[in-house]
């Protein structure tokens, strides 16, 4: 089977891209909306959930990294996928607020791995292809996925065709294509050389690589934390501002089609001016959308700022990742890859919490505005640091 599939190897895994990221979109883009609405849990129970959400991957990405450079992605990421989709449908059991964040803890085991998974195959791909097929290229069509996942699933729950319980149902079928395109096409990379067996030590030794690393990855941290609200829960700021389903699923639609051309160009801009000061700018495109959020409170101009996701999000993931495998080497780059999203999620999970806690005294587009300061404060005092060094 892999051998009819050989010559289709770029095609086979834009379309694996694509099929995953568009059940993550699904599933993510209503889903802190279900728990609030029908669920009827509060701002603060949902923050805690979104937090516990992201903070599981702190420690489960460095195992699942672990495991994929001593058994091989394909394998390891096949099993975190298919267990995802099994358990994607126990969030429409009748449930409390403790059955949920029980759930998402199990879900998180086997859910969180699989985007760092899947931008550890991309870059392998990259290699195998000589190039040919850049990491950017491929993460593209993930983008791709999410905008056209986004778009069809609001028109659907907006005109009430689909109750919203059923984008877990969905988010599962998508998962399990997703999951034979691997198992049945894809040819796992055979440059043996990128695979070394585990013996536990491989994290600390990667932390131990580069001062640079550990430096950036503190950054990665704050940028994350502060950054929050842009990656996790902006579902709950368009449902504060009253936007309808369709509003929202056109929001996240442009903010996954803003992402396309910086994947596409990101390797060509890194190579120009260089991570740290990509990265720079990634915070003052943050705090300006974030700010836009919060000062307007308006659905139709929150839509159009979603367009700075292009750069808070896309070229941030590229800068980060390509400053990243610059330093560790080719075969732990699964760990590399996992350490990124220890980080990165690390924040995020943080800042869920604390955006819950603000919004529970305050509104979204004042949690907005507070947060988009804080990152003005923090791109100015790298800008300093970095001049001084």
């Amino acid at each position: 089977m892999l051998a009819l599939f050989e010559k289709q190897q770029p095609l086979v895994v834009k379309t694996w891209a694509f099929l995953t990221y568009a059940s993550f979109a699904v599933f993510m883009t209503y889903f802190y909306v279900y728990l609030s609405g029908e669920k009827g849990l509060s701002a603060v129970e949902v923050g805690a959930i979104a937090a516990l959400q992201q903070l599981n991957t702190i420690f489960v990405a460095p195992i699942w990294g672990i495991l994929a450079d001593r058994f091989g992605r394909k394998r390891i990421i096949l099993v975190s996928m298919l267990a995802t989709a099994a358990i994607y449908p126990i969030f429409t059991l009748p449930n409390s607020f403790a059955f949920t964040l029980a759930a998402i803890v199990l879900f998180t085991l086997f859910y969180n791995p699989i985007a760092s998974l899947l931008d550890t195959i991309a870059i392998d791909f990259e290699e195998q292809t000589q190039g040919k097929t850049p990491y950017g290229v491929t993460r593209l069509w993930s983008s791709v996925g999410w905008a056209v996942a986004t778009a069809i699933a609001g028109v659907f729950i907006n005109n009430n065709i689909i109750p919203l319980k059923s984008i877990f149902v969905i988010s599962t079928l998508i998962m399990v294509a997703a999951s034979l395109v691997m198992l049945l096409a894809y040819k796992p990379l055979t440059i043996k050389s990128s695979l070394k067996q585990s013996q536990g030590k491989e994290i600390v030794h990667v932390l131990q690589l580069s001062q640079n690393l550990r430096r950036f990855l503190a950054l990665v941290f704050i940028y994350s934390l502060f950054a929050s609200p842009c990656f996790v829960i902006m579902n709950v700021f368009y449902d504060d501002i009253n936007a309808p389903s369709n509003i929202l699923g056109a929001a996240y639609a442009v903010q996954a089609v803003s992402e396309v051309p910086f994947f596409f160009f990101a390797n060509r801009l890194v190579n120009r001016f260089g991570a740290k000061k990509l990265f720079i700018f990634c915070m003052i495109a943050t705090a300006t959308r974030m700010l836009i959020y919060g000062l307007t409170g308006n659905a139709i101009i929150s839509v159009c700022a979603g367009a700075l996701h292009g750069v808070t999000f896309g070229l941030y993931m590229v800068s980060m990742i390509a400053f990243v495998h610059q330093i560790v080497p080719k075969e732990l780059r699964s760990t590399g890859q996992s350490l990124i999203y220890m980080f990165y999620y690390g924040g995020v999970s943080l800042g869920s919490f604390l955006i819950g806690w603000l919004h529970n005294y305050t509104s979204m587009t004042n949690a907005m505005i507070m947060t988009g300061t804080c990152m003005v404060v923090f791109a100015f005092l790298s800008i300093a640091t970095t001049n001084k060094n």
